[in-house]
Parts: structure tokens; sequence; C-alpha cells
């Protein structure tokens, strides 16, 4: 074969081009670390890096996120750190208020102190975070939660989110109806008293009127009938004919009631019908640790039974006015004596511990109900404790001013216990936060270790290799200097 010079020229030429190339690949890869310069070097670990290096993206996002989510919690165990503390010293202070031994100015030392403590909480309530959003106000971020002592929350139930793994979504925040608000427990007691009619007679003969059938309820009225010899005559001038002795009857419908007139009147008698009310009352004395809510317990007057001899055929046995005490499930009774007081819990162990007093002069049927429930269904911690802070300036703290008594300290526990379970639940958020970051940072350190398999350059074997190459490149120009001085023309 004819091997001219121009091709001598030209493989020789090629050859260390191609040697350049190899050698200038590997400093490339020398220098960067990679083995895979480009995608057309390894498919298919091109592909593999990149869905590992999105992964290992995604998990330092996740790691971002859940710095921002543990500083926001952070800022709001915090402020709930701050709220339990001040809780706490105004439930110490309302102790002390509720001390009768207490002059009126101590008390009113005590409600100013108490009211400092309640601007604190409602700055507490309003606090932000270092973006200047509210931490208390739900979505409405940009919303104060509480503009004034007594106003009402004006954030929503909003509890924004954050993604701090596949997955996984932490609370951020807490609405502030969630926070500062309870239910508002009071004592409370009603009286229904029955209606009476009495009879009071002006005569000169013998004229008396029964009544029966009264059911006028408690509208106050007055009626008065005289005898003009053939008729009873009322203030209308209604006629009610009556021979003596009697007994007639007439049904009147206002006041709706039936009278009866009997015995032997004489022209001019009187007789005047009106109607009253009995006068029972009952009231807490002493509240020893009562429940927090119990069933309500009704006190109903029952009438002195008298004893008649001549009853046919048994004598009625004479039975004492009395009080019949129950709670819907437990019953007991007790005589009454004007101004008694009874502890409940003597008159029957699963009664309230309460000592009640009765007074008045109660009619038959008279009722009062005692209870202890819920009367609302929220209110804010800052409402109740300045109403218990007025009352206290107000002398107004006694056993029948609930809900600023005795039990303004359930109401404070209850507000108190709230904020606590929150502060728990804000916990086991920072718990599972760090939980999820030691996960993240396992699920990042894996993938940059496969990452790392496949993307980085083994460079033992390309150092080796690139002295190689530099070794047959620099053979490679050795030989090209040889070969190009050959020529017929140095041997003519």
């Amino acid at each position: 074969m004819r091997v001219s010079t121009a091709y001598i020229f030209d493989q020789n030429l090629s050859a260390m081009l191609n040697k350049q190339a190899e050698l200038g690949k590997t400093q490339l890869q020398v220098s960067t670390g990679n083995r895979i310069l480009n995608p057309s070097d390894d498919p298919a670990g091109s592909v593999q890096i990149l869905n590992l290096q999105r992964e290992v993206s995604l998990s330092e996002q996740y790691l971002s996120n859940a710095t921002k989510a543990e500083n926001k919690q952070s800022n709001e165990e915090g402020v709930l750190d701050s709220a339990t503390s001040m809780l706490q010293r105004v439930r110490e202070l309302a102790v002390q208020g509720l001390n009768a031994t207490n002059t009126q100015a101590d008390k009113q030392a005590i409600a100013i102190e108490i009211k400092q403590l309640n601007q604190q909480l409602l700055a507490l309530a309003n606090t932000r975070d270092s973006n200047g959003d509210y931490l208390f106000s739900g979505f409405k971020s940009n919303t104060q939660p509480y503009g004034t002592i007594n106003g009402d929350y004006q954030g929503d139930e909003g509890q924004r989110n954050i993604k701090v793994g596949e997955g996984v979504l932490i609370e951020t925040n807490d609405p502030g109806n969630r926070v500062f608000e309870a239910p508002l427990i009071s004592t409370t007691t009603t009286t229904t008293l029955s209606p009476v009619v009495t009879v009071n007679a002006g005569n000169t003969g013998d004229s008396s009127v029964v009544v029966s059938n009264y059911t006028g309820g408690t509208a106050v009225f007055s009626e008065t009938f005289t005898f003009d010899g053939t008729n009873y005559v009322d203030g209308a001038g209604a006629l009610y004919p009556y021979t003596a002795p009697g007994p007639t009857s007439f049904n009147l419908t206002t006041p709706p009631m039936t009278i009866t007139f009997s015995d032997t009147p004489a022209i001019g008698d009187e007789l005047t019908v009106s109607n009253g009310t009995g006068s029972g009352q009952a009231s807490i004395t002493v509240d020893s640790g009562a429940a927090e809510t119990f069933s309500p317990i009704s006190f109903t007057y029952q009438a002195e039974i008298i004893a008649d001899p001549l009853a046919v055929p048994t004598p009625i046995v004479g039975v004492p006015a009395r009080y019949q005490i129950t709670n819907g499930s437990n019953t007991a009774t007790v005589d009454y004596v004007e101004g008694m007081s009874v502890d409940l819990s003597k008159l029957n162990p699963s009664f309230p511990s309460l000592t009640v007093k009765l007074t008045g002069a109660p009619a038959e049927g008279d009722q009062m109900v005692i209870e202890r429930a819920e009367t609302s269904a929220s209110q804010s911690m800052f409402k109740t404790i300045e109403n218990f802070a007025n009352a206290l300036i107000a002398n107004d703290v006694g056993s029948n001013s609930s809900p600023n008594n005795g039990d303004f300290l359930t109401n404070i526990s209850a507000s108190l216990g709230v904020v606590i379970d929150t502060r728990a639940k804000v916990g086991s958020r920072l718990n599972s936060i760090d939980q999820q970051n030691q996960i993240n940072e396992g699920i990042s350190l894996s993938m940059q270790k496969a990452l790392s398999e496949i993307k980085d350059l083994d460079y033992a074997e390309a150092i080796s290799r690139l002295s190689l190459q530099m070794t047959g490149l620099q053979a490679a120009q050795q030989s090209f200097a040889k070969v190009q001085g050959l020529s017929l023309f140095n041997y003519l």
C-alpha cells in the first residue's frame, strides 16, 4: 500500500488531537470532581442524579420549613408560659380577696393588682411574631385579636399549617378564642313563689267567703264584696244574689276563681278578697368546695298540716311545715324554722357541700332551685377577671354573688387549664418538629450519599488515567516528530 506523506501527517495529527481531547476531559473531571460532565457521558446516571438532587432539595426545604415552624411555636410557647404565671398569680390574689377578714381597702388594693395583670394578659394575647403577624388571630394575621378588655375576639378559627415532611403538616398557630376563652360557670338561685289568696272581713253580721280554684298566678288584685240585704255587690256593680245561710258559689273569670258565700250576713257587711305570694327564700352562706357543676337542687315548701282529732275514721296526724329537697335522684326533708341554715351534704352525702340559709314566710308550693352550670358557651378570661376585680372594688363578692365569688376560682382555673392544654399541644408540636428534622436529615444524608456515589469522581482512578493519557500524548507527539522527518530526499 502506498503511504503518502500527507496521509502520515493526517493520521498523526488526529491521534494527537484525540489524546488531547481525552486528556482535557480527564483534567476537567479532576478539576470539578464530577464523573459525569455531560448527560451523554452516562444517560442512566444523569437521570438518577436529577432525581436525587430533587429529593435533596426537597429535604432541605422541609428542614427550612421546620425551622420556621419551630420559631413560631417557640414564640407561642413563651407567651403561654407568661400567661400561665399571670393566671396563677390572679388566682392567688382572688383567694386572698375572697377572705372575709379583708377590709374594703385590702380588696381594692388586690383588685388594682388584678387589673394590672389583666392588662398584661391582654397584651400577651395581642403578641406579634418577627414578621409582624398576630400570633392568635387565626388566618386574619393582620387583625388584632382583642381590642379591649371587654371586647370580643376579632380573629377567626383558622390554623395555619406548614409542611415539614412528606405528608407531615404542623400547625403554627392557635386561634385566640381557643386559648383565652373558657365556658363560664355560675351558681344561680331561682325562686318560684306560689300565689296565696287572703280574705279580710268587715262584718256586723256573720258573713264569710271561701275562695277555691284560683288560677290567677301572681297578678295583683283586690276585690271587695258588699252585702245590700239581697246581693253581694262588687266594685264594678256586679250582683251575686244570696239568701242566708247559703252556701252559694259563683265562678269568676277575672280573676279566675270560685267564691262561695255562707252564713248570715247583715246589710253593709264587706268581704275583701286579695292575692299575694309566699316569701320563701334560699341563699348560700358556705361553699365548701362543691363540685364544679352539679344537678339542680330544688327546695319545695310543704305547709304545716294541723292534727284533726274529729276526723273520721282516723285522726289526721299533725305534720310540721317542712322543705322537700331533691336533686332529681336523691331527696331529703327538713323541718322549717325561719332563718335556719342547712348543710346539704349532711342531709344527704350525694348533695354538694353547700350550706344554705332558708328565710321568709313561704306558702304551700313555694320553690327555690339552686344550680351550678355553664351559663355561656365561652367568655374571654379578660372579661371574667375584669368583672371579678370590679366586684372586689364594689365589695360584691358574697356567697350569692356568682360568678364573682368562689365560682371565680373555678372559672379562672378553667381558663388556666385551657392555656396549659394549649401549651402542651405546642410542646407536642415542637417534639414532632424535632423528630421530623431527624428524619429529614437522615433522608438528606442518604440521598447525598447515593448522589455522591453516582456523580462524584474516583480521584485515584482519574489521576492514574490522567497520567497515562499525558504519557500517551507525549509519545504521540514524539513519534510524530520522528515520522515527519522521514523523506526520500534525505537519502538522495
